[in-house]
C-alpha cells in the first residue's frame, strides 16, 4: 500500500524520559513513528530541540514518502 499524497497528522507525545513522534492517517492509523529521548534534565532548550530534531526526522520521511501534513498536535503531562 502506498502512502503517496495521503492526508496525516504529524502527533508528538512530550513524557518525562521520551518524546514520541508519529505520522497518523485520518483512519487513525500511525503511519511512521519515532522517539526522541526528552533529556529533561538539560533544560528546556534541549527538549524543545529534541522534538524538533524528531519532528524534523520525521517530516522529511513524509516527504520522501509525498504523504500530506495537514495538521500537528502536541501533548504533554
Amino acid at each position: 500500500m502506498t502512502l503517496a499524497n495521503t492526508p496525516v497528522c504529524l502527533a508528538m507525545d512530550i513524557g518525562g524520559t521520551k518524546i514520541r513522534l508519529a505520522l497518523i492517517d485520518r483512519a487513525g492509523t500511525m503511519r511512521i513513528s519515532s522517539t526522541q529521548r526528552t533529556v529533561a534534565k538539560l533544560g528546556a532548550k534541549a527538549v524543545v530541540t529534541s522534538m524538533f530534531q524528531g519532528a524534523g526526522k520525521l517530516l522529511a520521511e513524509a516527504a520522501s514518502a509525498a504523504v500530506r501534513v495537514v495538521g500537528i498536535g502536541i501533548s504533554s503531562c
